[in-house]
């Protein structure tokens, strides 16, 4: 093997190795607004693949905070705190 040969492999598996997160970069950058505003409106999102599930619900995020809040008022002996 010479070395223009070992120089050309070693190029061909960086350009290849490299391509697909470039790929993925570039389309994150490209199409991230649209996905930030689609995220925003989005009542609920669900997400599967590689072994992994998550989804969120707009209305139970909102229900979770308000049982929070109910939560943290009923521990405060029923009064609201000002903060200072």
């Amino acid at each position: 093997m010479t070395w223009d040969q070992l120089t050309w492999d070693h190029g061909v598996k960086l350009v290849d190795s490299l391509a697909w997160p470039l790929i993925a970069a570039a389309l994150v950058i490209i199409l991230g607004p649209t996905i930030r505003q689609f995220l925003r409106e989005a009542k609920s999102v669900s997400f599967s693949g590689a072994g992994l599930e998550a989804s969120a619900n707009r209305d139970d995020v909102t229900a979770a905070a308000a049982l929070g809040a109910a939560v943290q008022h009923k521990t405060n002996g029923g009064t609201t705190q000002r903060a200072s």
